[in-house]
């Protein structure tokens, strides 16, 4: 019994000793960096949007669906790719998460940015080879900008704000923040063979106060009650081309933005707002912002005396504006002839034809083609008529043709529009038209 319990001690200290010299499992390797966060961003200003960016690394970057989300969806909006957008001002804090990480970024919404302004006229009259330096007003004159033309082969502009004039014909120029292009100012300019400033007006002798003309003398425009009135001068005696002759106070071209006045009453011609009436030149649409401003300039095509009419839209909001539009209408007439026949000549532009004092004259309404129009989306000629059986020419303003009243030997009438017009906010658009009364 004693031996058996030597040899069984024996054993297990061996046991005991072999072990021990078993070597241990490898330590695990330490976990590899994990991120998951949005990248800062500049503030937004409403109307603007910007696109998210997103830093993943570790395991999430293998493959991230990632879920974006904005506690203020009235001052921020997210989609589903990440673009941001501002809606109004204030703050709005960004989310972003996936497999049970999400990250946060606060944006700030600012009203509007300071504008970019570029001074003194915005349309440029120059001749071929002529340069003209353009140059840059207001708070942002210093900061890193880019110019471009629209049509470089008519009007080229350098680094410096320099435009050329390289071929007949009109173009935008536009300049930008560097980096921001949301900032911006644009200009039109336009190249003749014969081009005139434009700028140099005095009084018009022998028409009353308030109409002026250049050096020429060959027409002359002025601000009335609602439009403008213009007088042309073929052969020395002042004619009156275009009017507004309503039982409302409204003279000239009578202007219209979104449809604000366009239906009358009954009889007596009244529109249904009284907002809409355009005011030395500017029309203000208080309902979203928008403002048409009416500059008149006396220019030469082809050696031709022209009044150019130029029409500036600016959303003056915070928020965009999509598919607005704008029009005129006017009496019309050459001298004391009212009933001259009208047509649409092969360009798509309206010429009316008549005599006056035993002289034959043309009025010509360039709107569709030609230097520097810009084409309009609609043109009407017809009888401008206010009885109660034909409609009155300002129900006419956004139609496109003939008045199907309109006859040879009525009262004759003009109108166009320009439509579908989108604005970002604090942006403007420029159009332009010309008319002239020449003799035939």
């Amino acid at each position: 019994m004693k031996r058996f319990f030597f040899v069984y001690a024996l054993w297990f200290s061996a046991c005991t000793a072999a072990q021990v010299s078993v070597p241990s499992p490898p330590a695990p390797s330490p976990p590899a960096d994990e991120k998951f966060a949005i990248d800062a961003t500049s503030p937004l200003v409403i109307g603007v949007s910007q696109q998210i960016q997103l830093s993943v690394q570790g395991t999430l970057a293998e493959k991230v669906s990632v879920q974006w989300a904005s506690d203020h969806p009235l001052i921020a909006t997210i989609t589903s790719s990440g673009k941001v957008t501002g809606i109004q001002s204030g703050t709005a804090k960004i989310s972003a998460s996936s497999s049970g990480k999400t990250a946060m970024l606060t944006i700030i919404v600012n009203a509007h940015a300071a504008p970019l302004v570029i001074e003194g006229n915005r349309w440029r009259s120059l001749g071929i080879s002529a340069i003209q330096q353009l140059t840059l007003g207001g708070s942002r004159k210093n900061e890193p900008v880019t110019w471009f033309s629209q049509a470089p082969e008519i009007a080229s502009v350098n680094e410096a704000g320099q435009i050329t004039g390289l071929s007949a014909g009109t173009t935008a120029i536009t300049v930008y923040l560097t980096d921001n292009y949301w900032i911006n100012d644009t200009i039109s300019a336009t190249v003749s063979l014969d081009a005139t400033s434009g700028n140099v007006v005095k009084p018009a002798p022998g028409l009353p106060d308030g109409f002026l003309t250049d050096e020429n003398e060959k027409l002359a425009w002025a601000y009335t009650d609602g439009g403008i009135d213009i007088y042309s001068n073929p052969n020395g005696t002042w004619m009156l081309t275009s009017y507004n002759n309503t039982t409302r106070t409204t003279k000239g071209w009578y202007y219209d933005l979104n449809g604000r006045g366009v239906t009358r009453s009954g009889n007596t011609n009244s529109p249904t707002h009284n907002a809409y009436s355009m005011a030395n030149g500017v029309q203000y649409d208080d309902r979203n912002g928008l403002e048409l401003q009416l500059t008149p300039y006396l220019i030469k095509v082809n050696n031709i005396p022209y009044i150019l009419l130029m029409h500036i839209l600016t959303n003056t909001s915070d928020v965009p504006l999509t598919g607005q539009k704008f029009g005129a209408c006017s009496d019309v007439m050459i001298g004391s002839n009212d009933t001259a026949p009208v047509l649409r000549n092969t360009y798509g532009n309206i010429e009316m034809s008549g005599s006056t004092n035993n002289k034959n004259y043309k009025l010509i309404f360039v709107c569709k083609s030609g230097e520097p129009v810009t084409p309009v989306t609609t043109s009407w000629y017809g009888r401008c008529n206010s009885g109660t059986a034909t409609p009155h020419f300002w129900q006419h303003i956004y139609d496109d043709g003939i008045g199907a009243s309109y006859a040879p030997g009525n009262d004759s009438a003009f109108a166009f529009s320009y439509q579908n017009i989108d604005l970002a906010p604090h942006a403007s658009k420029t159009f332009v038209v010309r008319l002239t009364l020449i003799e035939n």
